[in-house]
């Protein structure tokens, strides 16, 4: 008879390997109270005697949903807590419902990395129903000493960013400025070290909290929650950096040139020029980053 030693890891194996947020992890981690239908206190209609006392109960139902539906997803979680009536309310916001039905794990990723509170709801509702890649529609792309002056080809996003909530396909997820992230305890040292700068500009800066797991398809461990932080919002806050420190920030976005053989003509060459799906090689971590800040986004 095998010992429980011997067990663990073959149902480590039978589980299913994703490389981004466990879908199991995340309805462990953040159990959403969309179920429950009972407070231990009575519900307050409006035939109680303090129906009044509340300005916000006060309201028609219709503009009390108009007002709730522009809070964001952490502030609608924090409401639902406040009563009955205020989560029946909730309940009945077309955006939630659909964002409940589809995908109720964007709103347990959101929460579980503590971004929920930089996520409108109504912007998560666009990326649902959305269908193109955000970024490719609204960046420009910075490859290889290269720029590409016509915006790519829009791809399908199967992802969705959880710093911005927008829906992002794999390439942007990938090599995308704006989606390069770095860990917060690094900029905290930079700014340590330079003068004029302080800790306390990187308080408004978003940031996001891995949840503890293996990442990638090399299965990174990262069993420690860290703090990341987006590199352009790092670098919208004027820091005078060297250029030391925007490769240990931003990466090195430096290739090496390509020569032209001497003793062939270049019309005879072949065209090697590196294409947009290529992926430049990264270190295990930071591809493990990558994966950290996303989930899979279904389209409705």
């Amino acid at each position: 008879m095998s010992c429980s030693c011997c067990l663990a890891p073959s149902v480590e194996l039978d589980r299913p390997r994703q490389p981004y947020i466990d879908a199991a992890l995340l309805v462990e981690r953040c159990p959403l109270d969309n179920k429950r239908k009972s407070f231990a206190s009575p519900r307050i209609n409006p035939g109680s005697p303090t129906w009044n006392a509340s300005r916000l109960q006060s309201l028609p139902i219709e503009l009390y949903q108009t007002c709730l539906q522009h809070l964001d997803v952490q502030s609608l979680t924090n409401m639902r807590r406040v009563s009955q009536y205020t989560r029946f309310a909730i309940d009945g916001i077309y955006q939630y419902g659909e964002i409940y039905k589809h995908t109720p794990q964007a709103v347990r990723a959101c929460l579980s990395t503590e971004v929920a509170c930089h996520v409108p709801l109504r912007r998560l509702h666009d990326a649902l129903t959305s269908l193109e890649c955000y970024y490719c529609k609204t960046s420009q792309v910075y490859l290889f000493d290269y720029e590409i002056k016509e915006n790519p080809k829009s791809r399908f996003g199967t992802y969705l960013s959880l710093y911005e909530a927008q829906r992002c396909c794999l390439f942007c997820l990938r090599n995308n400025p704006e989606l390069k992230q770095v860990e917060l305890i690094t900029v905290m040292s930079l700014c340590t070290q330079r003068k004029g700068c302080s800790i306390r500009m990187l308080q408004g800066i978003p940031r996001l909290k891995t949840v503890p797991d293996s990442y990638g398809i090399t299965r990174y461990r990262a069993f420690v929650s860290k703090s990341l932080v987006q590199s352009n919002a790092v670098a919208a806050l004027g820091i005078n950096l060297s250029d030391r420190d925007r490769r240990t920030l931003f990466g090195n976005d430096r290739t090496a040139t390509i020569y032209h053989h001497p003793l062939v003509h270049p019309e005879q060459e072949s065209n090697i020029q590196l294409t947009l799906d290529f992926t430049p090689p990264d270190l295990h971590k930071l591809v493990a980053q990558t994966y950290m800040s996303a989930v899979p986004f279904p389209y409705l």
